[in-house]
């Protein structure tokens, strides 16, 4: 950490004299080393269709971290090694060494004390205390051990009297904070449960808010990203970004064909909280607010202090004799499957047709010959280089091993170039992904499809399955609709469904008269 004008950030050192240990804050969390503001993803060549991974790892040593931003790195770790673990962050994590520093100075905003995030005793791989004159050291790695064995020529063991100072000084940081909860942070997640449609509450509070994301952008805990193409003047290559992204931003719940899911201040604002202390305490079992205070510091119209907004939220709830309970830590299992490649495989369109118009069936064949290996429910990501990736689930059945099928409606940017493409062009693809019908749990029960428009898509995966291993499962009853006649997908397809289950249809939500086909 060194000082900028008069505020701090994590920077290279050019000397020992720039260490700043007595900062009270920087201006962006140390996460920037691991999960950068923009970084490249994949390199492609538009020319030949080929893409490469660009993993860069420089291993690092970060100096001076507070204990909060330590457990925002720990809150990091486990939503990044999630079911797919993301290399990008995590191999950067690996090479590193985090030295921290215990808290000598405060920011304003800063409460880190309510949230239990003041001092801590894991996360690091050293850990420092200043004593005046002396630093009392703490070892919590291998690693760290190794560095001061190979760099520290004087070293002792502490006395007792230097622990008890060291517990002490602890202890002391605990009694310094401007900015406090006044409840226990236990009860929390039930607060913002119980706040969820209090609407009035959130449109009072987000009244001024700019939709501007700078609360957003300087959180330790957000990790949320947007990922474009960026193609050099020549067209023939470019790298695939991402970018920080912040849910308070106004279009970042819009989807390609123009829905908004949080159109309103509000209900970003109300995301917002919900997400960090509610969302993935329920997922996780933490709070994710370490209570730093940069998304405070950082508004502009000093809307985005999370204590006061809690603040105001409890007493109002005390004052509505809303009861509330400490929330229990479900029973949390964090899995990783895989590292996600974000190189995707070549695959060939081989067939192409047209089903109404604005829905296209592909057939495709990855380049390798190697089958796709999905179960049926699950989808994939399409990569068209030079415009970007989207989305798209899995029509075909499993047990058709050499293509896969997708089926895809003309809608945002990369469908609509999907749809411009032909038999022999190549795309991209990654995956496959979610995780699809537990299949096994469906044998030897009678089965209900319910499907409108084009959601009869993803459900033909686990159809056509069910059909092709008929013997294994009960009764089949589909019930399928659209809202004019001409939307009709796989209309050939059901003539042969209905030979081998119960079949429903609907041309028009207006004509609910059923047929048998």
């Amino acid at each position: 950490v060194k000082s900028k004008g008069d505020k701090f950030v994590f920077d290279t050192l050019n000397s020992a004299d720039e260490l700043r240990l007595d900062y009270d804050v920087t201006i962006l969390p140390p996460k920037k080393y691991f999960f950068p503001q923009r970084e490249t993803l994949i390199s492609y060549e538009m020319s030949n269709v080929s893409a490469e991974g660009n993993i860069e790892i420089e291993p690092r040593i970060l100096f001076g971290v507070h204990p909060y931003d330590i457990v925002a790195l720990l809150h990091m770790d486990e939503v990044f090694k999630e079911t797919n673990s993301d290399p990008y962050y995590l191999k950067k994590r690996e090479s590193s060494i985090i030295i921290g520093v215990n808290m000598q100075n405060i920011s304003k905003w800063c409460f880190a004390g309510s949230m239990g995030c003041a001092t801590i005793d894991h996360g690091y791989d050293l850990m420092l205390t200043d004593l005046g004159d002396r630093y009392a050291i703490d070892i919590g790695s291998k690693k760290g051990e190794e560095l001061l064995a190979e760099y520290m020529q004087e070293l002792r063991d502490a006395y007792a009297y230097e622990v008890q100072i060291v517990g002490r000084k602890k202890h002391q940081i605990m009694n310094i904070f401007e900015q406090r909860l006044d409840f226990s942070i236990d009860l929390l997640p039930d607060l913002l449960k119980k706040n969820y449609e209090n609407s009035a509450f959130w449109e009072e509070h987000s009244e001024k808010c700019l939709s501007c994301g700078s609360c957003v952008l300087v959180c330790p805990t957000c990790y949320c990203f947007d990922v474009r193409e960026d193609t050099d003047l020549s067209l023939q290559r470019g790298e695939r970004i991402r970018t920080w992204d912040a849910c308070i931003l106004e279009d970042f719940a819009k989807v390609a064909s123009g829905e908004n899911f949080r159109p309103t201040k509000a209900t970003r604002y109300r995301h917002r909280y919900n997400k960090k202390s509610n969302y993935l305490f329920d997922r996780f079992g933490f709070v994710s607010c370490v209570g730093c205070g940069r998304c405070a510091s950082n508004c502009l119209p000093d809307i985005a202090n999370p204590v006061k907004l809690f603040n105001d939220m409890y007493h109002e709830a005390i004052e509505s004799e809303i009861e509330l309970t400490p929330s229990p830590v479900s029973e949390i299992s964090i899995q990783t499957q895989m590292d996600i490649d974000f190189v995707p495989k070549l695959a060939t369109i081989v067939k192409k047709t047209p089903m109404t118009q604005n829905e296209t069936l592909f057939e495709l064949q990855l380049d390798n010959i190697s089958e796709l290996g999905h179960k049926p429910g699950q989808f994939v990501e399409v990569s068209i280089f030079g415009v970007g990736e989207a989305p798209i689930s899995i029509t075909s059945s499993p047990t058709n091993k050499e293509t896969f099928e997708l089926c895809v409606r003309s809608v945002g940017n990369v469908t609509n170039k999907l749809h411009t493409m032909n038999v022999g062009d190549k795309v991209g693809i990654r995956g496959p992904f979610g995780n699809g019908f537990d299949v096994d749990l469906l044998k030897g029960k009678d089965l209900l499809f319910i499907a409108g428009g084009l959601g009869i898509a993803p459900a033909r995966s686990l159809l056509n399955y069910v059909l092709d291993k008929r013997p294994d499962f009960g009764n089949v009853t589909v019930l399928y609709g659209c809202k004019e006649p001409c939307e009709l997908l796989f209309p050939e397809e059901i003539e042969s469904w209905n030979e081998r289950c119960l079949l429903y249809t609907s041309p028009s939500p207006r004509d609910l008269s059923t047929s048998r086909m």
